[in-house]
């Protein structure tokens, strides 16, 4: 009997007692695995549902007309060329006979021309034996600039550029292939906005009308008109300013539209004596079709101020709106902070293309224009880089007049 008692208290002895703290801790850390895995869980069904609702949208908007639209296109038979045919322009309800015009690829519906929703018609342009902008007047090479920027040149060989640069005061300028043609992205708004104000001094177009918006205007890419509603109205000067300022597309279109289209624009440059500039496309052009040459765009800013091609009050209103372009990271970013310099300007920037053009007044008085064309691997960021450098060279060429 007392064997049996001592063998029972040996076992409550070695029986091991029942931890509570260290059941709580464990349970604690479950707890803990189990909130993580299920934050973890909500996330990536989130990141799931983003990926499901958002990414289609963003691939048909952007790549729709890359991909889809020529496969579309393939089957479509072009005719030549049709003769006589009575069509309706925008900007009036009349009919013109003895009009010849060319159907190109597949366009935005409605845009283009009234009767035909799926065609591009563009009728022949013919250039006006009297030109209308005066040419920029030439004198000499600025030997030590251009030497300078051609060996920056040399340091970006993935890039191809274009590099226009003239000197109010003597005439020099920089010209690296600067009468090749470069997709304009949405330096193209710069005839669009000379041409507006043509208009306006013709009377044709009234800086106070309001234009409305409609559903066909809307366009993909930069600008916040295209998330408004349809029908909505804006006065021509305050779509100027978001066409320049905000580089708006949407702003654009309604802007092209009352002007006539591609077509009525692309008479009145060859009217200008331009013949590299080309709008093709409506805003925006993705794939670069809308060209024009560094040169070009800087007869177009030559005679904002330098001639009588605009008449006082359109050469201060034209300033006025390219003087505050929200994208200062290109030729402004490669001027000195703190140099008060005055720059008018507007920009240009696809996946292919990168661009800035203006006009640069330094606090001496002393004033250049500087057009930068590149053209560039995909979105590549070196061409960004390549033109803030190429901008601040030139500042400092002409601060130090070392040309």
């Amino acid at each position: 009997m007392s064997g049996l008692i001592s063998l029972k208290a040996e076992y409550n002895t070695c029986k091991p007692r029942y931890n509570y703290q260290e059941a709580y801790r464990k349970r604690l850390r479950k707890k803990r695995i189990k909130q993580k895995q299920m934050a973890r869980l909500r996330f990536f069904t989130i990141l799931f549902l983003v990926l499901t609702f958002a990414l289609p949208n963003i691939f048909i908007n952007t790549y729709n007309h890359l991909f889809i639209n020529r496969i579309k296109n393939s089957a479509i038979k072009i005719p030549e060329y049709t003769e006589k045919l009575y069509y309706k322009y925008f900007s009036n309800n009349k009919f013109f006979p003895d009009s010849k015009i060319y159907f190109l690829n597949k366009t935005n519906k409605y845009l283009s021309n009234n009767l035909f929703l799926d065609h591009k018609t563009i009728k022949p342009v013919l250039a006006n034996d009297k030109r209308m902008m005066a040419p920029i007047e030439l004198k000499d090479s600025m030997f030590t600039l251009t030497h300078s920027l051609n060996y920056l040149v040399k340091e970006y060989c993935s890039i191809e550029p274009g590099i226009f640069i003239w000197d109010f005061a003597t005439g020099n300028y920089v010209n690296i292939n600067a009468d090749k043609q470069f997709a304009t992205a949405s330096i193209i708004k710069i005839p669009i906005l000379l041409e507006l104000f043509k208009q306006v001094e013709k009377g044709d177009i009234s800086l106070t009308e309001t234009l409305p918006m409609h559903n066909f205007h809307k366009a993909v890419g930069s600008g916040s008109l295209q998330y408004l509603k349809s029908e909505t109205g804006f006065s021509v000067k305050n779509l100027a300013k978001l066409m320049i300022r905000s580089s708006d597309n949407t702003a654009s279109n309604i802007l092209l539209h009352k002007l006539g289209g591609a077509n009525e624009l692309n008479k009145s440059i060859r009217h200008w004596g331009l013949n590299k500039t080309h709008i093709v496309n409506w805003l925006p052009d993705l794939t670069g079709t809308n060209l024009s040459t560094p040169k070009e765009i800087a007869t177009m800013l030559y005679n904002i101020e330098k001639t009588n091609f605009f008449d006082f009050s359109s050469k201060l209103n034209i300033i006025k709106i390219m003087s505050k372009v929200r994208n200062i990271n290109l030729i402004r970013a490669g001027i000195p902070r703190g140099s008060r310099a005055d720059f008018y300007h507007k920009t240009g920037d696809i996946g292919s293309m990168l661009g800035d053009a203006g006009v640069v007044t330094m606090p001496s008085g002393r004033k250049y224009i500087i057009v930068i064309m590149v053209k560039r691997p995909w979105n590549s960021y070196s061409a960004k880089q390549f033109i803030i450098k190429v901008s601040r060279r030139t500042y400092n060429s002409f601060l130090h007049n070392n040309m």
